[in-house]
């Protein structure tokens, strides 16, 4: 995302979910977002790159209606231009949003369907490890935690390959969230 006049920084909180670091700012910045939407000069690829981030946002602030709404309109624009990396994308978005609001089963098919579109599809094997944390954090969030375990321990596997510093630190905080909650 290009830089925005506002802080949209997250954090992960203890239950394994983003959690603003200025939740004024990351506000105030969805909303510029969602009125750069309106002119009508900005391309379809600028717009669905917008809603994705949009209903990235409006999740983290909480209002998950908002962000399944501009998630959907995310996914149909970029089915609209044929960019199905990007509609994989914004469907993992989805999946954590149906997460969000407790539609676990729906939040794991869309999962398990995106694992094996990665299966099916050698240009998505980078999103393999995204599937894998998210499904964790499902479970994680059902309390079956030997399930969350094992998924976030095949994110970490592909996260160590990867080298990607701060990915391995947000598998290594959920892998810890899990040991203290079966203490």
């Amino acid at each position: 995302m290009e830089t925005l006049p506002f802080n949209m920084e997250y954090v992960y909180g203890k239950q394994l979910r983003e959690v603003p670091v200025n939740a004024d700012d990351m506000l105030k910045g969805t909303n510029y977002l969602i009125d750069l939407l309106h002119n009508d000069l900005v391309e379809k690829r600028t717009k669905a790159k917008w809603c994705s981030w949009i209903g990235v946002y409006s999740r983290i602030l909480g209002d998950v209606s908002v962000s399944e709404q501009y998630l959907l309109q995310s996914i149909n624009l970029y089915k609209e231009l044929d960019d199905y990396n990007q509609i994989f994308v914004s469907s993992l978005r989805l999946a954590v949003t149906y997460q969000w609001k407790g539609q676990y089963d729906q939040a794991i098919a869309c999962l398990q369907q995106l694992l094996s579109e990665v299966d099916g599809r050698t240009e998505l094997e980078t999103y393999r490890d995204f599937v894998y944390q998210h499904l964790g954090k499902c479970y994680f969030e059902q309390g079956a935690y030997r399930e969350a375990i094992d998924f976030f321990m095949k994110a970490y596997v592909i996260r160590q390959v990867k080298g990607d510093e701060k990915l391995l630190q947000s598998t290594e905080y959920a892998l810890s969230q899990c040991k203290a909650a079966t203490v």
